[in-house]
């Protein structure tokens, strides 16, 4: 996620529910001094993403 600015926490993190492939963000939870923010998700790593949500939710 080198691209998004995210810290390795941020990344750890991060839920399916918190990216936003439509506005190519995604929402940090209690970032740095516990204040939520949103970040960009960088183009090139939207259909993978995309891809491995959906292969996990196949197998649920």
């Amino acid at each position: 996620m080198y691209g998004s600015g995210l810290r390795i926490m941020e990344a750890v993190r991060l839920r399916v529910k918190d990216l936003d492939f439509a506005n190519e963000g995604l929402w940090i939870q209690e970032a740095k001094g516990g204040k939520s923010r949103r970040t960009l998700l960088p183009t090139r790593l939207i259909p993978i993403l995309q891809e491995q949500v959906e292969f996990v939710a196949s197998l649920h």
